[in-house]
């Protein structure tokens, strides 16, 4: 299977190797430079933390290229980081998902630290909500945040089984 610029996991494996075990990549050849024999391909994005490598002149995300070379197959959709440590490209902690599932799957970025909760101060109350096929789902009002945190992991579980992250 080819993806958009035509990289295949046989050209790929002719000028890369790539360690299942560390998730490193290494050049087989000097392609540059930096980019000697033996050494470790890409960089990390400062952004966001996710390794990419250039290859042929397309950047591409590290984690879909360990996709590639093990399975032969572009991912169909979005490769999810189990342990969500953004640049871990183990293939052991790799899979393909949705993009859907992999936003299950990330950490809480609101204030009090619980994935789907938000307090109102108006009424002092803890509301719980999940977000699903892009349509947002209010889960009921509770007095704790445990216990609104505990509603949405519930729900969670329901809709995105092992991607459920609380």
């Amino acid at each position: 299977m080819r993806s958009v610029s035509g990289l295949t996991a046989t050209r790929l494996r002719e000028l890369l190797s790539y360690d299942v075990e560390t998730g490193v990549f290494t050049w087989r050849k000097k392609r540059s430079p930096k980019a000697l024999s033996g050494c470790r391909a890409g960089t990390k994005r400062k952004k966001n933390g996710y390794r990419q490598i250039a290859v042929d002149k397309t950047i591409y995300l590290e984690s879909r290229l360990a996709w590639l070379y093990v399975t032969g197959e572009w991912p169909s959709e979005e490769i999810d980081h189990i342990n969500l440590v953004p640049d871990d490209n183990r293939f052991c902690n790799l899979r393909p998902c949705t993009r859907s599932e992999n936003e299950a799957n990330k950490r809480s970025s609101n204030k009090n630290g619980r994935k789907g909760v938000y307090f109102d101060r108006r009424d002092g109350f803890y509301y719980a909500r999940i977000k699903s096929q892009g349509k947002q789902r209010s889960l009921g009002r509770y007095p704790s945040a445990e216990l609104a945190s505990a509603a949405y992991f519930v729900a969670a579980k329901e809709l995105f089984g092992e991607f459920a992250r609380g």
